[in-house]
């Protein structure tokens, strides 16, 4: 008897980290995922790195040698969301294949805010 195929992975920083968490969650579970946390100090299991398919992982400095050696095994990994605006810090990972997505831009506007705000004070 065939075994099920078991469901690809989408991993994930936190839990706790990402806003709209709850949410995304949701819709990966609705469309066949399986949701794995990218915990500092936690090791994930060899049949889960197999199947990770995409990743939001946390920020550089909350990568510990466990993120980083998990980030570094991920034979089916197609795409990397990074909450960053820059990727100079994945270097230490081979991304040979896999789509990276920065968040360049999403603070645009409260930058360009506060530095209004801050031109204004000084004044």
């Amino acid at each position: 008897m065939p075994r099920p195929s078991l469901p690809p992975v989408l991993l994930l920083a936190g839990p706790g980290v990402l806003p709209g968490e709850a949410d995304l969650v949701a819709l990966a579970e609705e469309h066949g995922r399986e949701v794995a946390w990218l915990t500092a100090g936690t090791p994930l299991a060899p049949d889960v790195l197999d199947r990770v398919e995409a990743c939001i992982p946390p920020l550089p400095h909350a990568l510990d040698a466990t993120g980083w050696d998990a980030l570094g095994r991920l034979p089916r990994l197609r795409l990397l969301q990074v909450l960053t605006s820059g990727t100079d810090w994945l270097r230490r990972v081979d991304l040979a294949g896999v789509r990276v997505a920065t968040s360049a831009g999403v603070a645009d506007a409260s930058v360009a805010e506060l530095v209004v705000a801050l031109a204004l004070a000084c004044r």
